[in-house]
């Protein structure tokens, strides 16, 4: 078990409970073929069924007993107990009710472990007349030596034994003496049949469990409280394929993301023929017997369910199902840091607990059921309630509008970055992004770092502790500054950034956290004493495991919309982002923060509000007018939309003056694929970052075949084969005669780049890809390393690492998509991978390079590698293809966010892996364009954008940050701050707007 795993419950609980509960069964810590580690704990130890404020009021021990006496009454369940009771009264036996107790368990274990035998064996649970016959004479004897050893008179115990068996006689019991639901109502459990009217039956028999109370309820409350009780249903589901918004995974064994659990659990208002995984408040699966084998399957489904549940309803912190093996009943927790399943039920005998097990998934409060509270679902998307600062303040209502970035794991930190509007007022609106994540609580949150960033005096002392190492700040060059202040003037608004003052509370490239928000952890209802407690894993799980992951959940506001970097409008605009969030990381450095987290996730365009107009912006613009020419231009080829570049989420931030802090312990650096080679237990160091941001721009040269987020979609890995037990790896052979031979670096084989038959990999159920017909394509997809392939999962292996640093400029060369390759681009990708692999101009090795390596020389070569490419060749893409764009966007950070239906289906490639917020289908290449000649892109005058773009400034003595007047026609706008997301600025014209 990992060692980070340990009991924080004493520090995120309220301090009157203990934890764990003092009980005789312990929960027991089970790995399963899963990607869940879950521990078995006892069914009294799962709190959300028992804890008295996490049930409804009216859920009470004397309305389940009722209920028990109304099924009995009509005949739906036979209680051998309640039946033994009677035959033992009237034949006047001295037996006690811890006798008779006693008698009805030893019975009904020995009937059903018979039926679970002859299931296991393969053998039919019908007798033929004479063995049913003779077997239930056995069963009398049983009950009377049963009788006689607890000191009945051998007369009266042969009367009692068969009075009781008599009535217990139906077909389906063949002679066995156990409690069970009559067939009327369910159908019999110990069968090997398992077919979809069985299924359906059984749904049908939880749905009446919870009818039944109901009823129950009504006469003792009064008819008048029915109307106030919920109406969800458990719904066949066996037959009905659930399309997943997000998190499609295309190498899991069981499919690509669409499944068929047995039943949901669902609001009867949601029609099953358009279900989605965004409805499903919970899920069952059903298996016809308990067998280890068939409880690892259903485990694995449900764990499965659980992810697609946790990533495509945002509003969801953990997920509860249920598994039905035959009669035996299990209820399964998952959260982000661990999960747990109960010792089951036995449905058959345990009437009260199955009762209140249903009872309580019909009515329980959605929010111990694993929604979260602050953020609730309407008519027309979802709305979210902010923390305020001041504590004495009322929480403020935002409108969530989109979803930026959803991590696709329901396990550890998964981030999620939400596009919201806030109207601090009935004439201001803001466009803000809020980052929810769950925080392992030994870092920093990302509120606790971004005050830290907005501390400009740390920049001394970081200075001092740093020496030689600090980094000194990198001026713009002017055409860079122009270029995005085009954009700034175009739009009438500018982020809030400190303009004139480079080591403000807010420098460029960073985001803005917005101080009216606050940065603490987020609460949760304690279901057992109804206060407000840590919404954090520990207190989910706190009776139904001894440890979890230390995971809190925490949000973090911010007043820079922003889109990743991924959404590109050309090469340059995105080679200039990753320069511009060089620049932030830089400035993060310089005050003692290392981010530690770099991604094609985490590196952002600035925009001013998530919306397809700013994401796919118009590549003409009109400063005075904003309307576009409606003749076809030629487009200015030197100019581009060039959007300002960010480095976002610091979840994973060291604060590098602190010594004592706990980060410093955990030296994780990077996102798989892009972190670096270094060892783990080397210590977190900036050029980690600066490696990380070289993986970054390769892996898009790989994955990306064009503008506006158009993906590679590859086929799944192929499955892992055989190997003989003493076979040697190629990655430990090329160590091996490296070292022999004192070569400086490993041996190259052939096909290098592919990892060994030795390491085993994910498997896909689906066939291997059929020939796309594209040779450029089956090329690449044969020298790509599967961990270079963004949407494969793949392994965290010393493979991996090794297969990082040994990679040859042949297959980084060869693996570059044809679109990164225009011009003299590719003297740019080799100088790239000279700063950090050996060549025959440097031959140091990967460690020693990436040791040396300086934000200077990263952003050196890329702009190096920016003026390579040919402004012609890197014009605006067509019409259709924005379009296409935008469509895709628009759709992707809505599906998850609107309530109603799209009209718009992604024609997703069969091979298509959703990443993040959900990889778009595949789209038209982009195409060096003309403007149609029914109507033009263009918003703006293309000749003036021409000569503004083609203008150099010679006077350089503001150091790039600021134009001398009178140098460009871009004049410095004066800025006066706004609402808090955007700000109002005051162009040439004189005009004043905000958008």
């Amino acid at each position: 078990m990992p060692e980070y795993r340990f009991t924080l419950h004493a520090l995120l609980l309220t301090s009157n409970i203990q934890h764990p509960r003092e009980i005789n069964v312990k929960p027991q810590w089970v790995k399963r073929n899963s990607r869940y580690e879950s521990y078995n704990t006892p069914w009294e130890n799962c709190y959300l069924l028992h804890a008295v404020h996490a049930k409804p009021d009216f859920l009470t021990d004397d309305i389940i007993n009722k209920t028990r006496s109304f099924v009995v009454q009509k005949g739906y369940y036979q209680d051998p107990l309640l039946l033994l009771m009677e035959v033992v009264s009237a034949a006047n036996a001295n037996l006690n009710d811890n006798d008779l107790e006693a008698i009805v368990s030893l019975m009904h274990e020995n009937g059903t472990r018979w039926f679970k035998a002859r299931l296991a064996d393969g053998l039919p649970s019908r007798l033929t007349q004479v063995d049913l016959q003779e077997d239930m004479l056995a069963a009398r004897r049983r009950v009377r030596d049963e009788l006689k050893d607890r000191g009945v008179l051998e007369d009266k115990a042969g009367n009692v034994a068969e009075a009781w068996c008599s009535k217990l006689e139906t077909v389906e019991l063949q002679g066995r003496v156990i409690g069970h639901w009559s067939t009327s109502v369910c159908p019999w459990l110990y069968d090997t049949k398992k077919d979809t009217k069985k299924e359906m039956a059984v749904i049908d028999f939880l749905n009446k469990g919870g009818v039944w109370v109901d009823e129950i309820i009504g006469q003792e409350q009064g008819r008048s409280i029915t109307s106030k009780l919920r109406k969800r249903l458990w719904i066949h589901a066996g037959n009905t394929s659930i399309r997943p918004k997000t998190g499609a995974n295309m190498t899991a064994r069981i499919g690509p993301g669409f499944r068929k659990p047995d039943a949901v659990l669902m609001d009867i208002t949601a029609p099953i023929d358009r279900i989605e995984w965004t409805d499903v408040i919970s899920a069952l699966e059903f298996k016809h017997r308990n067998t280890t084998t068939l409880m690892e399957q259903a485990s694995e489904y449900m764990s499965e369910i659980a992810r697609l549940v946790l990533t495509n309803q945002i509003n969801r912190r953990y997920f509860v199902g249920l598994l039905l093996l035959g009669a035996d009943l299990f209820v399964c927790t998952y959260t982000r840091g661990g999960s747990s399943v109960t010792f089951p039920i036995d449905i058959y005998r345990e009437v009260n607990k199955f009762l209140n097990c249903m009872t309580w998934f019909k009515h329980a409060d959605l929010e111990f059921l694993g929604y979260d509270k602050s953020i609730v679902r309407h008519d027309f998307g979802y709305k979210m309630t902010l923390k305020k600062e001041d504590e004495l303040a009322y929480g403020a209502v935002a409108d969530i509008v989109s979803v930026i970035y959803n991590s696709n794991s329901a396990i550890g930190r998964s981030t999620r970055i939400l596009g919201l509007t806030y109207q601090p007022s009935s004439a201001e609106t803001d466009h803000l992004i809020v980052k929810d994540v769950w925080q392992d609580m030994r870092l920093a949150s990302d509120g606790e770092i971004h005050k830290l960033l907005e501390d400009s005096g740390r920049i001394d002392k970081t200075r001092k502790l740093l020496g030689s190492e600090f980094p000194e700040r990198i001026s713009k060059t002017p055409e860079e500054f122009n270029l995005t202040e085009e954009m700034f003037q175009s739009w009438g608004i500018r982020p809030g950034w400190d303009d004139l003052n480079a080591e403000g509370m807010h420098p460029w490239h960073l985001p803005i956290r917005d101080d009216r928000f606050s940065v603490k952890a987020l609460e949760m209802t304690d279901g057992n004493n109804g206060r407000q407690a840590i919404d954090s894993v520990p207190v989910i799980l706190q009776n139904m495991t001894t440890t979890s992951d230390p995971l809190i959940h925490r949000r973090t506001v911010f007043r820079t919309p922003a889109v990743k970097c991924t959404w590109f409008s050309c090469r340059r605009e995105f080679l200039h982002g990753v320069l511009d969030s060089l620049l932030g990381h830089l400035e993060a450095c310089r005050r003692g923060i290392m981010h530690r987290d770099t991604s094609e996730g985490n590196v952002w365009f600035w925009v001013p509000q998530s919306s397809a107009q700013y994401t796919v912006p118009e590549w003409y613009l009109s400063p005075e007018s904003g309307k576009p020419y409606l003749e076809a231009l030629e487009a200015p080829a030197p100019w581009f939309p060039k959007r300002p570049g960010m480095t976002g989420d610091f979840g994973l931030g060291l604060n590098m003056l602190d010594e004592a802090g706990a980060a410093n312990a955990v030296t994780t650096t990077g996102t798989f694929p892009f972190g670096t080679t270094a060892n783990s237990g080397e210590a977190p160091h900036f050029t980690h970052d600066l490696e990380s941001y070289i993986f970054l721009i390769w892996i898009v040269g790989v994955n990306f075949k064009g503008p506006y987020y158009q993906f590679e979609h590859w086929p799944p890995p192929p499955e892992a084969k055989p190997i003989p037990s003493n076979s040697m790896a190629n990655d430990e052979a090329a160590d091996l005669i490296s070292s022999k031979l004192q070569l400086p670096v490993p041996i190259s084989w052939p096909g290098k780049g592919q990892p060994p038959s030795s390491v085993k990999r994910f498997s896909a159920t689906q066939r291997a890809a059929a020939k796309s017909g594209d040779e450029e394509f089956e090329r690449r997809n044969a020298i790509v390393p599967e961990w270079a392939k963004m949407g494969s999962l793949y392994p965290r292996t010393e493979f991996v690492l090794h297969q990082k640093k040994a990679l040859n400029y042949e297959t980084f060369d060869l693996s570059l998509h044809p679109y990164w390759k225009v011009g003299k681009l590719r003297d740019g990708w080799l100088k790239l991978f000279n700063l950090l692999w050996p060549t025959q101009e440097d031959p140091r090795k990967i460690n020693a390079k990436r040791s040396s390596l300086t934000h200077a020389a990263l952003v050196g070569v890329i702009r190096e590698m920016i003026l390579l490419i040919p402004p012609a060749d890197d014009g605006a893409p067509s019409r259709a293809v924005v379009e296409d764009a935008r469509l895709r966007y628009r759709s992707s950070i809505k599906r998850l966010v609107d309530a109603g239906r799209f009209t718009f289906v992604p024609n997703v490639s069969p091979y298509s892996y959703n990443s993040g917020t959900s990889i778009p289908p595949p789209s038209h290449e982009p195409s060096r364009a003309t403007a149609p000649s029914s109507y033009s892109f263009v918003q703006g005058n293309p000749g003036k954008m021409r000569r503004t773009s083609q203008k150099r400034l010679s006077d350089t003595s503001t150091g790039g940050l600021l134009p001398q007047a009178g140098t460009s026609s871009c004049q410095p706008a004066e800025i006066s701050v706004g609402n808090a997301g955007s700000r109002v600025v005051s162009n040439s014209s004189g005009k004043r707007r905000k958008v």
